[in-house]
């Protein structure tokens, strides 16, 4: 079974920039979050959120059978939890209670149409497995920072719980805002470093170099961490294995929050008896559109399409 799958990420309250005719059809539409703009204090992220679900009405449900999104860490209105900076901010808390009951009224409205995910799973066709997690590194625990757009961010410790709630032996879609950090901790990478294709091209979507991703997430979700871990069989042919012995990874692993990473890498390659190369592995898909927008805010969407096979 085939299904036409299409990523946005990171739009940040510039979804409108994405008309009907720059979104191509299919019968998945993912974002995986960053939807509202909070750059500022005393922004109204309740509007930004309105707007991305009248947008999503307008233009996205003609075009696809379903949308799946998830939360950012910009997102904190969609953060029940709110742990951050602005817990205590009474604004920022009337605009959470306001957004739960806008969600939970737009999700009971358009129920065959539109799920949010927030550290579940969705199983779409009775086919396909999708899981979403929002989880974000904590800035406050790594620099010591308060940001106003710390939502969704965890500890390690929560980090390593909320990965290991994944159940990797039957996902077939990750949805996740955060990149892996698909390197070795102890491997430092250099910029302008050569290097083998694959593991460049991985490195950049995933913002190796300026630490984008979770290291936590990369070490779970495909078993060791880029450098001692896989096995390098030449650029088009790598392996990879985790503790476990498990070889399964999702199909896809979508996510964002890295702007400047947009684009595509893949890990898990194999190679069949005959010799011919079978992709069975992952895609690791970047669609962050932020900094396409900056480019040309008319013109600068480029979402990433994927015919994924069951």
């Amino acid at each position: 079974k085939k299904i036409r799958v299409v990523h946005l990420s990171d739009t940040h309250n510039q979804h409108w920039c994405i008309s009907s005719h720059m979104l191509p059809a299919g019968d998945l539409l993912l974002h995986t979050g960053d939807i509202v703009g909070n750059f500022e204090s005393r922004t109204n992220l309740v509007e930004h959120l309105q707007s991305f679900l009248n947008w999503t009405i307008q233009v996205a449900f003609p075009k696809f059978d379903k949308v799946v999104f998830i939360g950012g860490n910009h997102d904190v209105i969609l953060d029940h939890e709110q742990r951050g900076s602005q817990r205590n901010d009474v604004d920022v808390q009337q605009q959470t209670h306001a957004a739960c009951k806008m969600l939970t009224s737009f999700l009971s409205t358009y129920p065959k149409k539109v799920v949010y995910l927030e550290n579940q799973a969705y199983t779409y066709r009775s086919k396909f497995v999708i899981y979403g997690a929002p989880a974000c590194m904590c800035r406050r625990e790594m620099m010591g920072l308060h940001y106003l757009s710390d939502g969704f961010e965890r500890t390690r410790d929560e980090r390593k719980e909320i990965w290991n709630m994944i159940p990797l032996h039957e996902v077939d879609i990750l949805m996740t805002h955060v990149p892996p950090l698909l390197m070795n901790n102890h491997e430092k990478i250099k910029k302008g470093e050569r290097r083998d294709t694959v593991m460049q091209q991985i490195c950049q979507v995933a913002g190796a170099e300026e630490k984008a991703g979770c290291d936590l997430l990369g070490r779970h979700v495909y078993g060791h961490i880029l450098g001692k871990s896989i096995e390098l069989k030449g650029a088009s042919n790598v392996s990879i294995h985790n503790e476990k012995g498990r070889t399964k990874s999702p199909l896809l692993h979508a996510f964002g929050h890295f702007h400047s990473g947009f684009g595509v890498a893949s890990v898990v390659p194999s190679e069949k008896a005959d010799g011919r190369q079978n992709f069975t592995g992952t895609i690791l898909s970047n669609a962050s559109q932020s900094d396409l927008f900056w480019i040309d805010s008319y013109g600068g969407a480029i979402p990433l399409v994927y015919d994924l096979y069951k």
